[in-house]
């Protein structure tokens, strides 16, 4: 233990030594708290606010999340060719403002379907960005992303802590225009943050004819690079699907089946989240120690327990007591996970962060609809059952990804396309 909290303190010293690393850490916090607001109360704000049926609601959400996953696929490979990322940070950030502003006075559907398809959508590429951003940062002065990241996605986990605890503050009534301008002056800040502290990093030049990177030949000469970030990116479509369905049920189960309070599943939730905090920075070190791949295969194992363990749960204390094994699977999926792709693309940081953030988006569209699905037929149990199977099945396709390993990194120019 004492030589973990010596290795973070150092590498978290070396981390500082990245320039504009606690600026860009300020608006991965912002970003989070803003997320975490919108993610968490857009359901009840359609519902409560907007009138919208369940139908109408479900398809305001699916379109935008695939509006969000083109938008940020094209940013993605934009940022790490011709755009400078600080420029596509800033005009993601002012779209946010004026997108949630929008929100905060529209009455209409499809005015704000509309919103939500354009500046919103554009609003989600701070997510990829700024993670991307660091990236380069790190490599600017020769300097390993890891344990940056690392504490970046922590400080982002811990963001959702805080932000719904401000959300009383900002619900009137059944009406959430003051948490939209909340979530907009959010966004005006991060702007701000990176007009006057981000620093610009050049873009290589680039082929017009191949779209290939000038400076140095592809790394695509095989096609196994393709199979391996493909597979990856896979394996973390399906770990966060089964997050997302694991999501869902826990608060069912809670309630429907252990017969236990709103306040119950709150604790719960916070619980989680809280372990999340020192798990993600604990892991990061072992991820640098033992390597991105063995610590995926253990976030599998650590999600297949959960789901089995949670499917027989007979009391509430036990389902608190299996959220070790949850936050620990979830630290490793969203944190390391993302130094893991990342490492697959490495001159191409843009592009893997919006391919893991589109497999996360897409995971959650399939998670809703599938736990939906199972638990109306089968029962809530059920739907942690079928979360064990897609965590073995994530586990199978990382491993699958050895046979691959000794292959060259991908690059973006072509896996992306």
């Amino acid at each position: 233990m004492n030589h973990l909290i010596t290795r973070l303190k150092t590498d978290m010293a070396e981390a500082r030594g990245i320039p504009a690393y606690l600026p860009a850490l300020a608006c991965t916090f912002l970003m989070g708290v803003g997320f975490s607001l919108t993610m968490t109360f857009m359901p009840l704000f359609g519902m409560q606010q907007m009138g919208m049926s369940s139908l109408m609601l479900g398809i305001f959400l699916t379109v935008s999340s695939m509006f969000e996953v083109g938008i940020c696929s094209w940013l993605g490979k934009l940022s790490d060719t011709r755009v400078d990322r600080k420029i596509i940070l800033l005009s993601a950030s002012i779209a946010a403002v004026l997108g949630y502003i929008l929100f905060a006075f529209l009455d209409n559907y499809y005015a704000l379907l509309l919103v939500s398809i354009t500046f919103i959508a554009l609003a989600t590429a701070v997510f990829p960005q700024i993670f991307a951003y660091v990236r380069d940062a790190a490599t600017a002065v020769n300097k390993d992303a890891s344990i940056a990241i690392s504490v970046q996605r922590t400080l982002f986990s811990f963001s959702w802590v805080v932000g719904p605890l401000l959300a009383p503050l900002l619900i009137r009534e059944k009406n959430y225009s003051l948490l939209f301008l909340f979530v907009a002056l959010l966004y005006a800040v991060i702007a701000v943050v990176t007009v006057v502290y981000l620093k610009s990093y050049g873009r290589p030049a680039i082929n017009e004819d191949t779209g290939q990177d000038m400076a140095k030949p592809s790394r695509m000469s095989k096609p196994v690079g393709r199979w391996l970030l493909w597979i990856s990116i896979a394996s973390f479509m399906v770990f966060e699907t089964s997050n997302a369905m694991s999501g869902i049920a826990m608060p069912l189960l809670t309630t429907a089946d252990l017969q236990a309070t709103d306040r119950t599943v709150g604790l719960i939730v916070g619980l989680n989240a809280l372990l999340q905090i020192p798990l993600m920075l604990g892991f990061g070190l072992l991820a640098k120690r033992y390597g991105n791949a063995f610590m995926m295969k253990s976030a599998g194992w650590f999600g297949i327990l959960y789901f089995v363990l949670s499917a027989f749960a007979e009391s509430t204390w036990q389902l608190a007591a299996c959220q070790i094994l949850n936050a620990a699977y979830v630290s490793i999926v969203l944190g390391v996970g993302l130094n893991y792709c990342q490492d697959l693309m490495p001159d191409s940081p843009g592009a893997a962060t919006t391919l893991y953030s589109n497999a996360t988006t897409i995971g959650v569209m399939l998670g809703g609809f599938m736990a939906g699905s199972i638990g109306e037929w089968i029962g809530n149990r059920a739907i942690f059952i079928a979360c064990a199977i897609l965590a073995g099945l994530g586990l199978l396709l990382i491993n699958g990804t050895s046979m691959f390993r000794s292959k060259a990194p991908v690059n973006v120019a072509e896996s992306v396309s």
